[in-house]
């Protein structure tokens, strides 16, 4: 995995994380940049305001937030239109979209992939998934 994606992870792991990869920047290019999404970005934060519309639905013991689906579905736009316009004959892009609830992946696979939405997006190839779900799984993106 590229530097940046180790350094987000490796609180999790003491620091004891190390990289294998000599040039991430290029071994680990993700060729999905635009005016949104620099070609140095591996990792994408996205701060949700804290307003009555971005609060998620309690479906005890699980989590859905429909603002949060909408922000996804934005930088997914931005991630295929990068692709497209840097698309040199590559294959599409395979990319997780990892959520730590169940009811939060149900959600995200009916818009997402369920609904048309995913026909907006020809460069890339979804799974959707809990963390649990993708333990030991990779994705370019």
């Amino acid at each position: 995995m590229h530097d940046s994606i180790m350094d987000t992870i490796n609180q999790f792991y003491h620091g004891e994380l190390k990289s294998g990869i000599k040039n991430p920047d290029e071994e680990r290019q993700h060729f999905c940049h635009n005016k949104n999404i620099n070609k140095k970005n591996h990792v994408i934060w996205v701060d949700m305001p804290k307003t009555k519309r971005n609060r998620e639905t309690d479906h005890e013991p699980s989590f859905s937030n429909p603002a949060e689906v909408d922000v996804i579905e934005s930088v997914l736009k931005d991630l295929n239109d990068g692709f497209i316009l840097n698309s040199d004959g590559r294959e599409i892009k395979d990319v997780g979209v990892i959520t730590f609830y169940g009811q939060q992946a149900g959600l995200l696979n009916r818009r997402l992939l369920d609904s048309g939405f995913k026909k907006t997006l020809p460069g890339l190839k979804l799974r959707i998934g809990t963390v649990d779900r993708f333990q030991g799984m990779e994705r370019p993106v």
